[in-house]
């Protein structure tokens, strides 16, 4: 399902420049029109082609709508006529053009090796399925392979069949057993409490990561063949992940990905373990079709081809008056007899408040302290080899305290080597003098939170930082100076802290980090969808303690959402809906409150495809 709408895509314009239009269609104002994929097909599973939008009947949260449009799409796996462009894949970012292509049958098979049984039974006719269905694939389709530990930065679609095939006949269940380790990740997964909670959640954020990362892609249908005996979403006394579940589920709506689940379990063969529950729900609430409890994976897998190869689009404008925020259940059906129907259940919809901050965006000036607040965004394009995030703390009385981490640049030039450490110095900005010994910094294991930090107390008078960037044998890659600006407290006034953001790159990164109260900030403002950030505010020792509000803006300063905060030990926490925005430039807001006394900031962040 292709939907007429995506939360806050309009209220986010980036400050870069104009921007292309975002890849999920925008729920622009006065115009919201809902797009439906139907796959329709008749006896043998053939696709049924001769209808037009009175054939069909559509309900909205059971109410009817008027069907405005009905297209039939059909593909092949082939070029068209006249195009000449290779189809061989060249780099990452070819791939990703191919696959924004409306010509193009996109498809991800991921390996869901912690739910897979190592037994022949199993795994044999598992391989032979998928080797079918490769073979069978034409010569402009594009697949990406995917298992729990591969990050979105590894992915690549290709075209090249001797290579999936040889990828695949490797593949091997891994339920229940955890060596060999294969990454530092999985070590900590040898002390957790509930190691198949832990295991679970990873599988389903990283399947979060995939559906969300294709449907930035492209508005068009993409499949996810999810190959699992299905992990568990309830246990116990210890919990669930009906969040994460939930979550995914939105993703996959919102980005038009269907899931089709594949059991690789034979008919009535529960094996050692499994939740087919989940594999039902995947494919249901996706429009997918679920392969369980059968011997024919490659008549099911040939069935996942054909919803990919014949659907339509159908256009509709719904009655209902509010702009709610809320899921919208769809229920479409085909007036001729003998027909199957298999569409995505529903779809969820932008908010009032979203679509008014639309509206409003284009007539909004940029503040001072909005373009204030995207400085160190753009310091972080001058084409240094490292990315540096520097924190102050100032004081009502005595000395501000100045914190400084780094990571290498994301936009450093691609020959240029990668830094191991940084130096930090303190000078004073009139003399040049140092002030105090260096601090170094080395690289981080990439561990989330374990990033050094430098921190020094500031003296009364300007002063600024000398960073220097060493590569591994410690020859000098960079070198540069940037003063250090403390923001002045008046004396009945309240001092804020640089707001700190925290990456996490899975939810299981994020229950640690959510542990490490001094975890090492963020030195980049530029996340990914997948990624998970929490924003600390170290609070001013008051008593009663300080009330604070954090929201979300964008980049005109327009609110598109308050922020639920936690406060404890001195800290305020925060975290970010990233899988609800399009990419785009957005700010965030803090506001601390304590009787008549208020001070606000603001920082801005980056969401990146």
């Amino acid at each position: 399902m292709c939907l007429g709408l995506a939360l806050l895509a309009l209220a986010a314009p980036a400050a870069r420049g104009p921007q292309p239009e975002p890849r999920q269609p925008v729920f622009r104002a006065g115009v919201r029109v809902v797009r439906v994929d139907v796959s329709v097909t008749g006896r043998r599973d053939t696709p049924v082609t001769d209808l037009t939008a009175a054939d069909f009947t559509l309900e909205e949260d059971g109410v009817p709508q008027a069907i405005d449009s009905a297209q039939f799409v059909r593909l092949d796996g082939r070029r068209g006529p006249g195009d000449e462009d290779s189809l061989q894949i060249r780099s990452r970012e070819h791939g990703e053009a191919e696959a924004a292509r409306d010509d193009v049958r996109l498809f991800a098979i991921f390996f869901d090796d912690y739910h897979v049984d190592r037994l022949p039974g199993v795994t044999v006719p598992m391989r032979a399925a998928l080797e079918h269905f490769i073979r069978g694939l034409g010569p402009n389709d594009l697949v990406v392979l995917m298992d729990p530990l591969t990050p979105l930065s590894a992915l690549r679609f290709t075209r090249d069949q001797a290579a999936l095939l040889d990828q695949v006949r490797k593949w091997e269940g891994r339920q229940g057993e955890l060596f060999p380790i294969r990454s530092p990740l999985e070590e900590g997964q040898a002390y957790a409490h509930n190691r198949a909670m832990v295991r679970a959640e990873v599988t389903l954020s990283a399947l979060n990561a995939l559906v969300t990362y294709l449907g930035g892609l492209r508005d068009g249908r993409s499949s996810v063949i999810f190959v699992s005996q299905g992990p568990a979403t309830f246990f116990g006394t210890d919990g669930n992940l009906e969040d994460q579940m939930r979550e995914l589920l939105r993703n996959a709506s919102r980005g038009n990905v269907a899931i089709h689940a594949l059991d690789p379990r034979g008919l009535g063969d529960s094996g050692r373990g499994g939740d087919r529950d989940t594999l039902l729900r995947l494919g249901y609430e996706t429009g997918g079709r679920p392969i369980v409890n059968t011997n024919g994976l490659d008549r099911g897998l040939d069935k996942v081809v054909a919803f990919a190869s014949a659907y339509y689009l159908l256009g509709y404008t719904p009655t209902r008056d509010a702009d709610d925020g809320r899921f919208h259940r769809i229920s479409v059906k085909v007036k001729r007899p003998g027909i199957e129907v298999l569409a995505r259940r529903g779809y969820w919809a932008p908010s009032a408040e979203a679509v008014r901050a639309a509206m409003l965006e284009a007539v909004q000036p940029v503040t001072p302290a909005v373009a204030e607040a995207f400085e160190p965004m753009a310091a972080s394009r001058n084409g240094r080899v490292a990315d540096l995030w520097v924190g102050i703390r100032p004081a009502v009385s005595g000395p501000a305290r100045a914190s400084v981490t780094w990571e290498p640049a994301a936009s450093a030039p691609p020959a240029a080597p990668a830094p191991r450490a940084l130096i930090v110095e303190l000078l004073d900005r009139g003399t040049g003098e140092a002030l105090g010994d260096p601090v170094t910094i080395v690289s981080s294991s990439g561990i989330v939170g374990m990033a050094g930090v430098a921190g020094f107390d500031l003296p009364q008078g300007p002063t600024s930082i000398r960073l220097t960037a060493l590569g591994t044998g410690d020859e000098v890659l960079d070198r540069w100076t940037q003063p250090v600006e403390v923001p002045a407290v008046p004396a009945d006034g309240l001092p804020l802290a640089t707001l700190e953001f925290r990456r996490a790159r899975s939810a299981f990164e994020m229950r640690a980090l959510r542990d490490m109260p001094d975890a090492a900030p963020a030195a980049s403002r530029r996340f990914v969808r997948t990624d998970r950030v929490q924003v600390r505010v170290p609070l001013p020792d008051l008593q009663p303690a300080p009330v604070v509000e954090a929201g979300l803006l964008n980049t005109g300063g327009q609110r598109l959402a308050s922020l639920a905060v936690e406060t404890s030990d001195g800290r305020a926490t925060f975290e970010l809906p990233l899988t609800s925005l399009v990419p785009a430039a957005y700010l965030v807001r803090v506001r601390i409150t304590a009787g008549q006394r208020s001070v606000e900031q603001l920082a801005a962040f980056e969401l990146i495809p």
